[in-house]
């Protein structure tokens, strides 16, 4: 297993379809672009690559310094 930030247009359509399936509100892209680009998506892969698990990660910056 590994864990890789989410870019293609395949993976986002099988995050979404696994945050319908066993994630909440809190998880859906709709819920995560109020936050545009502050927040990553990230997926945890299966060794064959199919995407099992998915999440967001919000960074910040505050007194020019990057949180993450």
């Amino acid at each position: 297993m590994k864990i890789k930030e989410i870019i293609s247009s395949q993976d986002r359509t099988r995050y979404s379809e696994l945050a319908e399936e066993i994630g909440n509100i809190f998880n859906t892209l709709e819920w995560l672009n109020i936050f545009e680009d502050r927040v990553k998506l990230f997926g945890i892969y299966e060794n064959s690559g199919k995407l099992v698990e998915e999440f967001g990660f919000k960074g910040e910056e505050r007194f020019f310094l990057r949180f993450n």
